[in-house]
């Protein structure tokens, strides 16, 4: 019997530009992987909730808030409950502004199904944002990922921040590796899973739900495991139409290379 899978995220009306792209890529992932689909909005007012509505999507209003790490946080809890209470097997969290290949549950869930735990989390990185370089080599084009070894001590406003890892760091050791978080961008998680843990978010300390989500699984001791082989294949745009439509066709052939596979000790990686 096939696993009943949620495919779900919070959403805002700040992320309008990019609905009617990320629904096409989901009917996409639906062609490969038959999942249910779920939006929940938080924005102010019922206009962004209908217009999703309108596109034959399923919709639950979140109440807005003025701070948007807790309207993020509660927007979540709804979601969580609603695939705990509906008797979901997996949730897959992809954001709105994220762009995967067709074949992305799938190819986490054969991850998933030959991992011996109980219960994990299997996700793709993605580009959090590019680092300018300023000293020698110029040329080298660097990028901080979503996902982070652990927790340091940030020296400018000395409280916990993740530890990202780089887009270098991580093209050195392709594969499927276990890191401290991986965001909620583009997961596969046990269902499970979230009744185990508590939504939590400080707006205080500018902490969202997702920090506190993966600090929870450490001390549960639910592993998070991330196929670095993807960082090239799930397409990130934050901003606006006019930057979803400059990197449409190049996220389209990207998406349509193989991805990387593990190299043998000493040759070069195989996919580029």
């Amino acid at each position: 019997m096939s696993p009943r899978i949620l495919l779900a995220t919070p959403t805002f009306d700040g992320k309008a530009y990019c609905l009617d792209f990320w629904l096409r890529t989901v009917r996409e992932i639906q062609q490969t992987t038959p999942c249910d689909v779920l939006l929940v909005d938080n924005s102010p007012g019922d206009a962004y909730t209908n217009e999703i509505a309108s596109r034959g999507v399923n919709v639950l209003k979140s109440p807005a808030h003025d701070e948007p790490i807790r309207a993020l946080g509660e927007a979540r809890r709804l979601l969580y409950r609603h695939a705990i209470e509906r008797g979901y097997d997996y949730l897959f969290s992809l954001e709105q502004d994220l762009f995967p290949p067709p074949d992305i549950i799938r190819h986490l869930l054969s991850i998933r199904t030959k991992l011996p735990d109980p219960l994990a989390v299997v996700a793709a990185p993605y580009i959090v944002k590019f680092l300018s370089q300023d000293k020698p080599p110029y040329h080298t084009v660097d990028a901080l990922t979503s996902v982070a070894t652990g927790l340091v001590r940030s020296q400018r406003s000395n409280r916990e921040v993740q530890a990202l890892v780089t887009g270098l760091e991580m093209s050195k050791n392709p594969g499927v590796h276990r890191f401290h978080s991986a965001g909620l961008g583009c997961a596969l998680l046990d269902v499970p899973l979230l009744s185990k843990v508590e939504v939590r978010y400080s707006q205080e300390e500018r902490r969202p739900d997702d920090a506190y989500f993966y600090q929870d699984l450490e001390r549960l001791g639910v592993p998070v495991h991330v196929d670095t082989r993807l960082l090239d294949k799930v397409i990130h745009i934050p901003g606006n139409v006019h930057s979803v439509l400059s990197w449409w066709s190049m996220a389209t052939s990207v998406k349509n290379r193989k991805p990387r596979t593990a190299a043998p000790e000493g040759g070069p990686a195989k996919g580029d």
